[in-house]
């Protein structure tokens, strides 16, 4: 006979084991890590979009344009390369001088400056053809003209985040899809009957 708020051998074979439950919640904040990531990934892939498609495009003149370097924050030392230009430029009679950059990929940080990495080369080089004074098409937000973008002009180097995002998304969401598979089978192996 049972004493109360005791568990009968049958009902603590039914519990879900601890490890199993973990390996459930760990599929479900996965699935909800790649949901965020491909709602990102969706945003920025429309603002891009619009930036390159929608936005008006006007031939601005080149003020600046420069490779920097930017070192990362965080406890692993790391360096990005992005390109910062100033532009004039003239929209229905006024005129506007604005600044826009493009970040690159991030690398390890390794070597001294001058060593700069491949894709950071071509972002140089594209910089150096745009001297100062020389013409370039760029877009700019039609509800806020000093806002500019370079999306389809540094195509060549700009890290296509909206694609690194739903890639991530996609990656996580397989990987969700795994885990939940190897938690039914566990589940499905927890609760075989045995044999009396």
């Amino acid at each position: 006979m049972l004493q109360p708020g005791a568990i009968s051998p049958a009902d603590h074979k039914s519990r879900t084991p601890p490890a199993l439950a973990a390996l459930f919640l760990i599929t479900f904040l996965a699935i909800f890590f790649a949901a965020g990531l491909e709602i990102e990934g969706l945003w920025r892939a429309r603002q891009e979009r619009i930036e390159s498609q929608v936005w008006p495009a006007v031939t601005a003149v080149v003020d600046r344009c420069a490779l920097d370097r930017w070192a990362g924050a965080n406890s692993r030392p790391s360096v990005s390369y992005q390109i910062r230009c100033t532009f004039t430029y003239s929209v229905n009679g006024t005129d506007y001088q604005s600044r826009t950059q493009t970040v690159g990929q991030r690398h390890s940080s390794f070597g001294s400056p001058q060593d700069l990495p491949p894709d950071a080369l071509r972002m140089e080089a594209w910089a150096k053809q745009h001297k100062k004074g020389s013409p370039m098409v760029i877009h700019y937000d039609p509800a806020n003209p000093a806002t500019i973008s370079l999306a389809g002009a540094d195509n060549a180097f700009r890290t296509n985040t909206a694609a690194v995002s739903l890639t991530a998304a996609r990656q996580v969401a397989l990987l969700a899809a795994l885990l939940f598979l190897a938690s039914l089978l566990a589940r499905a192996v927890t609760r075989r009957p045995t044999k009396p």
